[in-house]
């Protein structure tokens, strides 16, 4: 919990956000071995975690399981599941068995459903885990269909994302004048630098300025439209989870 505080007030035991990240609770949970339900022994063809053993791997990766603030605000939790290939990450829609009940009848059987953060927050884990793990891949597993509550703000981050060259990228110190923005940095020579500018924050962040690490002519990367910068440096404003892409060519 991000405020643990109402939850202890009703009795509820929970443990802060701080404490699950500095203890690595997500991380560890991945690695832990998978037992068997039942007689099926399952495990065997699903066998837990050793992303230790991908790092140089360039033809395949583990997938790293996320969805809310725990899971994405750790680079080094993120960092144990890359491997040469990239980090590849997965979100996993619940599914519930036959949990919406009255009594003993079953209200809605077997279905497959999550509840999304309102608006631009619908985005808020995969602007964060660019902004810490720099993943190469995201994707979603969901039954039958797969869709957006806001569609506009996954429409927007989807284009910045597949914008940018499937690259490592560096974070670059200081870089933005409010410290919830986030700026990675691709190389890419001789075909110029790629920016990512992320706010990982829960409110707006306006007229932040951007020092760019390097000289030339900007260009938005997920439109090819060009980009005003004075004295190597751009002013944005950045509404929560947005996620910008820009190209800079000598």
């Amino acid at each position: 919990a991000q405020n643990p505080a109402p939850w202890l007030n009703l009795g509820k035991s929970v443990t802060s956000l701080d404490r699950a990240l500095s203890e690595d609770r997500h991380l560890n949970a991945l690695v832990l071995p998978r037992s068997t339900w039942g007689g099926w022994e399952w495990q065997h063809s699903d066998p837990w975690n050793d992303p230790g053993h991908y790092t140089a791997d360039s033809k395949g990766a583990l997938t790293y399981s996320f969805n809310h603030a725990y899971t994405v605000g750790r680079p080094a939790a993120l960092n144990a599941f890359r491997s040469g290939a990239g980090l590849a990450m997965v979100r996993h829609f619940t599914l519930n068995e036959d949990a919406m009940t009255e009594g003993s009848e079953q209200l809605l059987g077997y279905f497959v459903t999550d509840v999304e953060h309102a608006g631009p927050y619908s985005l808020l884990s995969e602007a964060r885990a660019v902004a810490n793990g720099d993943p190469r891949f995201i994707g979603y597993l969901a039954s039958s269909s797969f869709n957006h509550g806001f569609p506009e703000y996954a429409r927007a981050f989807n284009q910045a994302f597949l914008a940018l060259p499937a690259l490592p990228s560096q974070v670059v110190p200081n870089a933005a004048s409010n410290p919830a923005v986030v700026v990675r940095s691709i190389s890419a020579p001789p075909h110029g630098t790629w920016l990512a500018v992320v706010n990982t924050g829960v409110v707006q962040a306006d007229d932040v300025v951007i020092t760019l690490p390097v000289t030339g002519t900007v260009t938005d990367a997920a439109t090819g439209a060009p980009v005003s910068a004075v004295n190597g440096k751009l002013t944005l404003s950045l509404y929560p989870a947005q996620l910008r892409s820009f190209r800079v060519t000598p």
